[in-house]
C-alpha cells in the first residue's frame, strides 16, 4: 500500500495539476471563440507533412517540439518566452550556441501491477528527470549537440533499475556534417536517438525515466524536390548503468535503412529493413527459475534477425478520414533454430468538423507467436527497440509479439492547449502455446500445453493533457486492466484487475 508521504506528495501534485488545468480552461473560456490546438507534431522528422491526429502520439514523455508563432498554449507567458530567447543563438565568434533544459516529474500509483515470476506489487512511485543541452552551430557544414541527463526515483519499482534511474550521465553527444556535396546530405556520428515511423519497432522509449539511445553512424538524405528521403545507420544500443557511465552493448549490433516517399498529396509511404545481430544473445525466461525474485538470464547463443516492412498513412481526404497500415516480415536465426515471424497494424479514424476536433478511431494489431516452443525454431515476432507505451495500453502489459489487439478510441481538443483522450483495448494471444509478454518483452505468463486459452483481457485508458504555454505542460491519466481466462489460469493468486493512476508535469526551454 502507499505510505503517508507518498499519498501526500501525490495529492499535492494532483492539486497543482487541477489548478493548472483550471487556469487553462478559464483562459480558453475568456476567448470569444476558442481556437483548437495545432495538429500534433510528427513523430519522425521525416514526416514533416500533415499526419492524422492520433492518440498514438506521445504527449507525456517526448521532448517538446520548438514552438511556433501562435502556438502559445492555453496560458501564454510572453515575458518568460522572451527571457528564454536570450539562451538561444548566442554569438561565439563566427559560431552560435544555444542552451536549453527540460525537467519532468511523474507520480504513479499502482494497485496490483503484474510483473515477472508471477509477482505483483501495489505502490506509489515518483520519478524525476532533468536534461540539459547545448547546440553549437559551428559552421554551415558542422554542428555539435550535447545533452546530459539525471534520472531518479522515489519508491520501490519492482522492476529493472536501468529503466528508471541514471545518475548524471551523457544522454546524447554527436557531430553533424551537413549539406555535403551540394546536397541535402548529413552524416551524424555519436550518441543519438533513433526514431522511425510511429516507433512500433524503433524509438526512444521516452516514457521510461531514462529513455533509449544508440552509439551510431547515421546518414540522412533528401531529394531536391523533397519527395524522397532516406536514412541509413549502423549502431549499438546504449545500456543504462544507474551508477556508472552508460556504455554501448558489448555484442549486439543494429543496422537499418529507412526511406520515405511524400510525393502524393495527403498520402505517405515508408519502406524499411533492419538487422539485429548478437553473437551472445541473452533473454529473461521465468521457466528456468520460477521461484526467483529476480528475473534469471539464460544464454541462447547467436541471434540474427532481419526485418523488412512498409508503412502507409494519410489524412484529410473524403472529408475527415485518416488511415495507417504497417506490416513487417522477419527471418533469421535464434540460437540453433530458425526464426520466421510477422506483424501487422491497421488503423482508421474520422475527425469531425467542430473546432474542438473530435476524432473517432479503430485499430487492429497482430504479432505472431511461437506455435511450438519445444521444436527449437522461433516464430514469435521480435519487437526490436520500440516505444510500446504509445500503442497497446498505458499499463504496458502487451507488446507487438504473440498478440491480437483490437482497440477503439476518441480524442478531442475542447480548448486551446487541452487534449482529452480515451481508448479501449481487447487482447488475445496469437498462439496460446506461447508466452504473454509485456511492453518490455518480459514473460508474464505461459502455458505450453495451450490449456489456459488465449483471452488475456481488456484495458480502458483515459487522460487529459494540457499545454499551459510554450514551456509548461501537465498530464493526468488512469488505466484499468481486467484479466480474462489466460491470466486467471496462469496467475491464479494475482487477482484479475490492475489499476494505474499517474500525473506528470514538465517544463522546458
Amino acid at each position: 500500500m502507499c505510505n503517508r508521504s507518498e499519498v501526500v506528495s501525490f495529492s499535492q501534485l494532483l492539486l497543482c495539476l487541477v489548478l493548472l488545468l483550471s487556469s487553462a480552461v478559464c483562459a480558453g473560456e475568456e476567448e470569444k471563440k476558442p481556437e483548437p490546438a495545432p495538429a500534433p507534431k510528427a513523430d519522425n522528422e521525416k514526416e514533416a507533412k500533415a499526419e492524422a491526429p492520433s492518440p498514438a502520439k506521445d504527449p507525456y514523455g517526448a521532448p517538446a517540439a520548438p514552438a511556433k508563432k501562435g502556438d502559445d498554449g492555453a496560458v501564454p507567458l510572453p515575458v518568460l518566452t522572451k527571457a528564454m530567447q536570450h539562451m538561444k543563438m548566442i554569438p561565439v565568434g563566427p559560431a552560435k550556441v544555444s542552451f536549453g533544459m527540460d525537467h519532468q516529474t511523474r507520480v504513479e500509483v499502482w494497485d496490483n501491477k503484474f510483473i515477472g515470476n508471477g509477482r505483483t506489487y501495489t505502490n506509489g512511485l515518483t520519478f524525476f528527470r532533468t536534461r540539459l543541452w547545448m547546440d553549437w552551430d559551428l559552421h554551415k557544414h558542422v554542428r555539435v549537440f550535447v545533452e546530459g541527463q539525471d534520472s531518479r526515483k522515489d519508491g520501490d519499482i519492482g522492476a529493472q533499475k536501468r529503466f528508471w534511474e541514471d545518475k548524471p550521465d551523457l544522454l546524447e553527444g554527436y557531430v553533424d556534417l551537413r549539406n555535403l556535396f551540394n546536397e541535402d546530405l548529413t552524416i551524424r556520428i555519436g550518441r543519438q536517438g533513433l526514431v522511425y515511423g510511429k516507433q512500433r519497432l524503433v524509438g526512444t522509449f521516452e516514457w521510461s525515466n531514462t529513455g533509449r539511445r544508440f552509439d551510431a553512424i547515421r546518414v540522412f538524405w533528401k531529394s531536391k524536390d523533397k519527395d524522397w528521403s532516406a536514412d541509413a545507420f549502423a549502431s549499438k544500443v546504449v545500456v543504462i548503468d544507474p551508477e556508472g557511465f552508460d556504455e554501448q552493448h558489448p555484442t549486439e549490433e543494429f543496422y537499418g535503412l529507412h526511406a520515405t516517399y511524400n510525393g502524393l498529396k495527403n498520402h505517405h509511404f515508408d519502406l524499411y529493413t533492419f538487422a539485429r545481430l548478437d553473437d551472445n544473445n541473452r533473454i529473461p525466461d521465468e521457466l528456468h527459475n520460477p521461484t526467483s525474485t529476480v528475473a534469471p538470464v539464460v544464454s541462447l547463443g547467436d541471434l540474427d534477425i532481419y526485418t523488412h516492412g512498409f508503412r502507409a498513412w494519410g489524412a484529410k481526404f473524403f472529408g475527415g478520414l485518416d488511415y495507417e497500415v504497417e506490416a513487417a516480415f522477419q527471418w533469421g536465426a535464434v540460437g540453433r533454430g530458425d526464426h520466421l515471424a510477422g506483424s501487422a497494424h491497421a488503423e482508421a479514424g474520422w475527425t469531425f468538423s467542430p473546432s474542438w476536433e473530435p476524432r473517432l478511431m479503430a485499430e487492429y494489431n497482430f504479432g505472431s507467436g511461437d506455435d511450438d516452443p519445444a521444436d527449437g525454431d522461433n516464430n514469435a515476432f521480435n519487437n526490436l527497440f520500440p516505444t510500446n507505451h504509445l500503442h497497446y495500453g498505458y499499463s504496458d502489459y502487451v507488446n507487438w509479439s504473440n498478440t491480437h489487439n483490437v482497440a477503439v478510441g476518441f480524442t478531442a481538443v475542447p480548448y486551446r492547449g487541452i487534449t482529452v483522450w480515451t481508448k479501449y483495448h481487447q487482447f488475445w494471444l496469437a498462439d496460446r502455446n506461447d508466452g504473454w509478454r509485456n511492453a518490455a518483452g518480459a514473460v508474464l505468463g505461459r502455458d505450453k500445453t495451450g490449456n489456459s486459452g488465449s483471452s488475456l483481457g481488456c484495458e480502458f485508458d483515459v487522460g487529459v493533457s494540457a499545454k499551459i504555454n510554450k514551456h509548461i505542460n501537465a498530464q493526468i491519466g488512469y488505466s484499468i486492466f481486467d484479466g480474462s481466462e489466460f491470466l486467471l489460469k496462469t496467475r491464479p493468486s494475482n487477482g484479475e484487475t490492475s489499476q494505474f493512476l499517474w500525473a506528470q508535469a514538465g517544463i522546458s526551454f
